[in-house]
């Protein structure tokens, strides 16, 4: 058995030992070691952007009756192979020694944490239905079908960002030889499409969709309505549907109007006045004051909330004031947040729908649909 056999998954965040190969041997002649050895125990895991990944922990003595013996390596090097370099080796497991392995290299593997990538990256690695479009060690990467109306069919290699809802965001890692309105390095969308035969495909729409003018957007109707449908029928075409209204609309934003001590002091001292004496008047803030903006907890998750209409806050909005500003802002309100926000969320008090944060780049990268009236 080994790794072009089995694939990354046996490897993945796991202890196998890889019999030597002339890879392996370079590297240990480099080390030094007197012992004799007949291979490495390795952990797996993924670099995003180098790909699989095995940490040597120590030399590996194979003895009369199967098992090991291990030679420590110095701790103050890292020692490493990329899968391509043993995909070929023959390689042992033995899950038994798991969590004593575990706790024995416990600072060694720690360190790999810097590897981690967002949360959604590590859950794609666990769709296996990903596994026939993945490059076999670069395993974030996996190859999309890009499609648009007048251009030929292309394929090109993209690496997993993020996860939407019904759609896999990625990154372009070459330039597409056609011109479909992306370029390399740019993020896209991409979603499983089952042919009438159940085979699978990856496959991004590149087609521009219907223009809109700025009076189509104006009441959030539109949106209202895009959204009511894609929670109806979350479909790819749906939810980009719903990404593409967004990346040109404006919205509607509660905020708390926080003012500085001595103006909160005068409105109060204001308040206690007879009515005669403030009809008419007009007052200047002393100090600057500040607009935050409201931010919803649902469980342990924090959602910046936006609004398609002043009407759609309902009773809610009666406590805030209101500010009409494009999404572009909004996205960017919500980043800076000092809440660690997971999206925003539209319409929370009526059809919502979240976007989560790992879209933001999809929707700025978008192409407008509007157009002059």
């Amino acid at each position: 058995m080994n790794y072009k056999e089995l694939g990354f998954r046996p490897f993945y965040k796991n202890f196998s030992i890889l019999l030597n190969n002339d890879n392996i041997m370079d590297i240990v002649a480099d080390l030094d070691v007197d012992e004799a050895f007949d291979g490495v125990l390795v952990y797996g895991y993924v670099d995003h952007e180098a790909g699989f990944t095995f940490e040597i922990l120590s030399l590996a003595l194979q003895g009369d009756e199967g098992g090991f013996k291990f030679y420590d390596l110095p701790n103050d090097i890292t020692y490493k192979f990329r899968a391509d370099a043993v995909k070929d080796c023959e390689c042992l497991f033995s899950e038994e020694v798991f969590d004593e392995y575990m706790e024995l290299f416990k600072d060694k593997i720690s360190s790999l944490e810097t590897y981690e990538e967002n949360d959604n990256v590590a859950k794609s690695r666990r769709f296996d239905f990903l596994d026939s479009f993945r490059h076999e060690e670069c395993i974030d990467d996996v190859q999309v079908v890009l499609l648009k109306d007048g251009l030929q069919p292309e394929q090109v290699w993209v690496r997993i960002e993020d996860l939407g809802d019904k759609v896999i965001i990625g990154k372009l890692l070459n330039e597409p030889d056609q011109d479909f309105g992306y370029h390399l390095h740019e993020k896209v969308a991409f979603f499983v499409y089952t042919d009438e035969d159940g085979n699978q495909h990856l496959l991004s729409d590149m087609n521009p969709s219907k223009k809109l003018t700025e009076a189509d957007l104006k009441d959030g109707k539109m949106l209202r309505d895009a959204i009511a449908a894609f929670n109806d029928d979350k479909t790819e075409s749906n939810f980009i549907d719903v990404l593409e209204l967004l990346r040109d609309s404006l919205v509607w934003i509660p905020y708390n109007v926080v003012m500085g001590e001595a103006d909160q002091k005068f409105l109060e001292e204001l308040a206690e006045k007879d009515e005669d004496e403030v009809v008419g008047k007009t007052f200047s803030a002393i100090e600057d004051i500040r607009m935050i903006p409201d931010i919803l907890k649902n469980g342990d998750k924090y959602y910046f909330p936006v609004f398609s209409s002043r009407e759609e806050m309902g009773d809610y909005g009666n406590d805030y004031s209101k500010v009409q500003k494009h999404f572009f802002e909004a996205m960017k309100l919500a980043l800076g947040n000092d809440a660690d926000v997971v999206g925003i969320v539209v319409d929370a008090f009526s059809n919502p729908i979240v976007i989560d944060k790992g879209l933001f780049d999809i929707i700025g990268n978008m192409k407008s649909r509007l157009v002059e009236k």
